[in-house]
């Protein structure tokens, strides 16, 4: 990949391609000539037709998720959006961040801060937006955040959209209150106490849940085991991405734990009065930032 940024400290590298939706695509750890992928690794080259599903994490801004049929309700207004080109579905998805070239602002050995300017075809808003990605010696730190540059305020949200790779074995555990039911076009339709079949409170394994639901009162603490190899990989949110977006889809080989600050279609929903969306509206001038550390552990037995 000829946009292809390399940071490095102690045994973690992480790979990012700027031009390519200012995502990452790749997240490693290596010891002893042994390399150990901690996100699924992008292909080389990236497929233009899939980028950026086929990246390692991408940038959820100014919203995550869907906004059904492409149409944003706020403040008493309607707004059309750009239907998702990518999936060819109607709705909106993900905002614009992931599909557009992000400029790097500053960049050293452990460290990158990227920019992206936002609003116009794809949002009726105008924001600034940045990523910064840090390694320290035992984790990755990513921080997004957007900032509302205009002069009326708008509905905002963010997150990061990791994707893992699933094994047979593969474990995850987490604590979250309720879960958010979809509906057949995978929009949100309700909130419901989490099922004992969803509930990871103690640990389970993800073969066969074929998730793509939101939990939330997540506590902002989850952990990824993979028994084959062994490893285990700590994902831990700061307290403005307590949302958390599930996506497990059947026979797949990998999976997404995604933190994020709103539910799907929030805007939409809280317009209707719908409680717990977790909705933010900007004023002018005002940020909403968001942090997510992804800590690993490996004991090297056996590798993928």
């Amino acid at each position: 990949m000829d946009d292809t940024v390399t940071l490095r400290r102690g045994r973690l590298r992480v790979d990012l391609a700027p031009a390519s939706g200012g995502a990452l695509t790749r997240f490693t750890l290596a010891d002893g000539g042994r390399t150990l992928d901690l996100f699924r690794p992008a292909p080389e080259p990236l497929p233009a037709t899939l980028t950026p599903l086929a990246t390692s994490c991408f940038p959820l801004v100014p919203f995550s998720g869907r906004i059904a049929a492409a149409c944003l309700r706020f403040g008493g207004r309607s707004y059309d959006l750009p239907p998702s080109s990518l999936t060819g579905e109607a709705n909106a998805l993900h905002g614009e961040g992931w599909i557009a070239p992000w400029r790097v602002v500053h960049r050293n050995e452990d460290r990158i801060e990227l920019a992206f300017h936002g609003g116009g075809g794809g949002w009726p808003f105008p924001y600034e937006a940045g990523q910064i990605f840090t390694l320290t010696d035992d984790r990755l730190v990513g921080e997004i955040w957007i900032e509302n540059t205009g002069r009326q305020p708008m509905p905002a949200g963010l997150g990061l959209h990791p994707y893992f790779i699933a094994t047979p074995r593969t474990r995850l555990t987490l604590r979250a209150d309720r879960v958010w039911l979809v509906d057949a076009g995978n929009l949100f339709d309700r909130v419901a106490p989490v099922p004992p079949r969803w509930d990871f409170g103690a640990g389970r394994e993800i073969a066969g849940t074929g998730l793509v639901n939101g939990f939330t009162g997540w506590d902002g603490h989850a952990v990824i085991e993979w028994p084959e190899w062994p490893a285990r990989l700590a994902v831990i949110a700061g307290p403005s991405l307590r949302h958390l977006v599930l996506y497990t889809p059947l026979g797949a080989d990998f999976f997404c734990v995604e933190p994020v600050s709103h539910s799907v279609d929030a805007f939409n929903l809280a317009e209707r009065g719908v409680p717990g969306t977790g909705t933010v509206v900007l004023a002018p001038g005002e940020t909403l930032r968001g942090r997510v550390e992804f800590v690993p552990e490996v004991r090297f037995k056996g590798l993928p």
